[in-house]
């Protein structure tokens, strides 16, 4: 293994539920939904390893190895055991109101955790864009290529709450001409799918969408 900054170079056989990993490839090149994230299953694992890949990078900060994971819940669980133990059950009850206020807690912390999820992916997107065009002029096959892979990973990966697609409709962040195109995109294919576009005809709007400014290279 070898230290690269704050990550660690990992074999692929080496990966364990639990650690913060960053597949250094195309955004298009893997099928979820970001290319930094914390391994949950071993089904990941399995995606992993069928890409080819050698190794992977990963983060020990920003892990969470299962070992120190069940330590905690089971000190957490013998915790409210104990506590369980010391007051009547009636003090454990809770009210309507406590209800409530529990379940708005839990879906403002949902939609705050969609969200970062919807702004790494735009800016992945973004990303991706701006290198799609950048290949234009000298490699227009393989930029139409990867137009068409990005136009399919913003419907797979992205377009999935409206409200939070609508939201992250920006020109302040990031690489504006390739910000404006990714909003294009997203626009375009919100309403396609509103107006029931099938398959098809929703990977065209994305590419057309996606280029629509291509002409502006030239200037």
């Amino acid at each position: 293994m070898k230290n690269a900054g704050s990550t660690i170079q990992i074999d692929v056989d080496s990966l364990r539920i639990g650690m913060f990993i960053h597949l250094d490839v195309g955004w298009m090149a893997h099928p979820f939904p970001l290319s930094s994230f914390r391994i949950v299953s071993a089904e990941q694992i399995e995606t992993i390893r069928s890409l080819g890949l050698r190794h992977v990078r990963w983060s020990p900060e920003q892990s969470a190895l299962m070992q120190a994971q069940d330590e905690a819940e089971r000190a957490l669980a013998a915790t409210a055991d104990a506590a369980a133990a010391l007051l009547p059950a009636a003090e454990f009850a809770e009210s309507p109101d406590q209800a409530a206020r529990r379940e708005r807690r839990a879906a403002a912390t949902a939609e705050r955790a969609a969200l970062t999820l919807c702004e790494r992916q735009f800016a992945e997107a973004t990303r991706e864009c701006r290198q799609l065009t950048d290949a234009v002029a000298a490699q227009p096959k393989v930029a139409g290529e990867r137009a068409q892979a990005l136009a399919q990973a913003l419907v797979d990966k992205i377009l999935v709450e409206d409200d939070l697609c609508i939201r992250l409709l920006t020109e302040a962040a990031g690489d504006r001409a390739a910000a404006h195109a990714v909003n294009v995109a997203l626009i375009a294919l919100l309403m396609g799918r509103s107006f029931g576009l099938g398959a098809a005809e929703l990977q065209d709007l994305g590419v057309g969408a996606l280029l629509h400014d291509i002409g502006k290279l030239y200037l």
